[in-house]
């Protein structure tokens, strides 16, 4: 694989869907064996809901990550109808673009849906400065203007420790990063 560190596997743009969802449902899981024999971890980021791939990636993963909003609609929606491919699974809940003043913050979250624990939640505050950093491709930017660059080392250093961490429980099975939305 040509980096150690880190490789991309782009999704696909083809317009006719169904022929490349029936190609890759049949080659995911060898493909990501293969994968793991050089990776510690594997991230997949999955589209939103549950079709013929995705069903094969939960199958075989070790955590799947559910990201949700919180509009409140949308998340008794999900727990309503929870997938029964995540029955039985590791799920991290992450609530993303959060707002802590929300009436639904986490702490209310976690009373009102049993399944948030404090183990199997996060929140990832929202941040517009950073969003806009995003969005017109300046991060690095962002990052410089935010920390004097001796803080830098810092957050290569919370790197490194996160690899070496992560090895140390021999991830040997992918871990899903899904992107449900509903």
């Amino acid at each position: 694989l040509p980096y150690e560190e880190l490789v991309l596997l782009p999704g696909s743009q083809s317009s006719n869907y169904e022929v490349y969802s029936e190609i890759l449902s049949e080659t995911i899981v060898a493909m990501l064996s293969e994968t793991e024999k050089y990776y510690d971890a594997v991230l997949i980021d999955a589209t939103p809901g549950i079709d013929k791939i995705n069903k094969k990636l939960f199958e075989d993963a070790d955590l799947v990550v559910v990201n949700l909003s919180q509009n409140i609609g949308v998340i008794d929606l999900f727990f309503r109808s929870i997938p029964e491919e995540l029955l039985g699974k590791k799920v991290f809940y992450l609530f993303g673009s959060y707002l802590s003043d929300s009436s639904f913050n986490i702490k209310n979250l976690r009373i009102r849906y049993p399944e948030l624990k404090m183990k199997n939640t996060g929140v990832v505050p929202m941040n517009v400065g950073f969003m806009d950093a995003i969005s017109v491709g300046r991060l690095l930017n962002y990052f410089e203007e935010i920390f004097p660059l001796q803080y830098l080392k810092y957050f290569v250093h919370f790197y490194n420790h996160f690899l070496k961490h992560n090895k140390s429980q021999h991830l040997h099975k992918h871990q899903l990063y899904s992107d449900y939305i509903l």
